[in-house]
């Protein structure tokens, strides 16, 4: 979420929302034509079960992802931000 922020205040971006090219079309918009991506890596906690301690587990699988800020995307109705 840093990263993201400061890229957006760096390239002068009016909202901090991001989003992915597939989250974009979900939501019925395109990502204009040269707008420039930022890499960034979505991680997310999942608990499993673990049998030899009885226990749970917490495991944080990692993902590489390309977003583009909300500003570069045509046709979004709107954009809920996090802070």
């Amino acid at each position: 979420m840093i990263l993201l922020y400061l890229a957006a205040m760096n390239k002068g971006f009016s909202s901090n929302a991001w989003l992915t090219y597939k989250q974009a079309q979900a939501m019925g918009g395109q990502v204009m034509k040269g707008a420039k991506s930022v890499r960034c890596i979505f991680y997310k906690t999942i608990e499993v079960e673990d049998e030899s301690s009885d226990g749970v587990l917490g495991i944080f699988p990692r993902k590489k992802t390309k977003t583009s800020a909300a500003t570069t995307i045509r046709g979004l109705q709107r954009v809920s931000t996090f802070s």
